[in-house]
């Protein structure tokens, strides 16, 4: 029931700023992009082209039975303006539009595997990108076939979730995040989209490829690699913070090592445990690591160390 009623308010929501366009505060343009926006988050939910004549139509009994004597004919010829042949028909539009994006992407993607394997395709795309780009070769050091396969992965998972963007997006922001641990930056995204382009319009070839399925994969790969960019940018952000915090908690291991050690004897864990966060000397300064404690504590009915003759330390209750 949450669910719907979050569904009736994004839509009142979405109307009531629709409704701006005929005080001047909104232009048409800009409510194509307001049922846009609805479109692709409901989209993912179930709601369908062939949805929203009856949902207009149940929306004007509600209004009709809200408003009472107050539903004049003039009322209702604003309101049919307003949402049957304003906001209906831009809701309509985006709707099919996404199907369309869909379609044309899942359906290239399926015929671009029957030409060849996953591997080969992830193979032709890294060949063709350090041949555009050779200091890029350096990021990418693990066996080739295997970054091949992880590649094909994560463009699997754009195409299934090509029509629940709220997902693909969730998924990127990990994928932007892992990146960054590889030394990839934000700034080297863009080039992946038109690469990607080239690679799968080699693979199909110019009597397949089409310039509607051109647009819908930069239309997908554009919210892809945005969430993936700017995740890389906040992941740059916060791991440059947590370097320097870290730095700084090196130079103080002595006494931080001295409080996680009360602080586990507290939460009923043998001394020794505390001896593994920080390493002695040249070591500890070198390390870039860092249990939190907080997850330690967490975990304090699952740490048994041994002692005796080996079998585990009884944990408190």
């Amino acid at each position: 029931r949450q669910e719907v009623v979050g569904l009736g308010i994004a839509h009142i929501d979405m109307l009531g700023r629709c409704v701006g366009i005929y005080s001047g505060v909104m232009t048409r343009e800009e409510m194509h992009r307001v049922a846009a926006e609805v479109a692709g988050g409901q989209h993912s939910k179930g709601l369908r082209s062939a949805n929203v004549p009856p949902m207009a139509a149940a929306l004007t009994e509600i209004m009709q039975g809200a408003m009472g004597k107050g539903w004049t004919p003039e009322f209702a010829e604003s309101w049919d303006i307003v949402v049957a042949k304003g906001v209906g028909e831009s809701l309509l539009a985006a709707l099919n539009e996404l199907g369309s994006t869909v379609s044309l992407v899942v359906d290239s993607w399926l015929l671009t595997l029957q030409k060849v394997t996953s591997e080969e395709l992830g193979m032709i795309f890294y060949d063709t990108l350090f041949e555009a780009a050779p200091s890029m070769r350096v990021m990418f050091t693990k066996n080739q076939r295997m970054m091949a396969n992880k590649l094909i992965e994560m463009l699997s998972m754009i195409v299934s979730f090509s029509d629940q963007i709220d997902r693909m997006v969730e998924q990127m922001c990990f994928v932007g995040y892992r990146h960054v641990t590889y030394g990839a930056r934000p700034s080297q995204v863009p080039v992946l989209g038109p690469l990607l382009i080239s690679v799968l319009k080699g693979v199909l070839g110019e009597e397949e490829w089409t310039p509607e399925i051109e647009d819908a994969w930069m239309a997908v790969w554009g919210i892809a690699s945005t969430a993936m960019m700017d995740a890389m940018i906040a992941g740059e952000a916060h791991g440059s913070e947590l370097t320097r915090a870290w730095d700084r908690a090196v130079e103080s291991r002595s006494e931080i090592a001295q409080a996680i050690e009360k602080q586990l004897q507290d939460a009923g864990i043998p001394s020794e445990a505390a001896r593994g966060f920080f390493n002695s000397g040249e070591d500890a300064s070198r390390s870039r690591y860092f249990v939190p404690l907080k997850s330690v504590g967490k975990s304090t009915k699952q740490v048994a160390a041994p002692h005796g003759n080996g079998s585990p330390a009884p944990t408190k209750s």
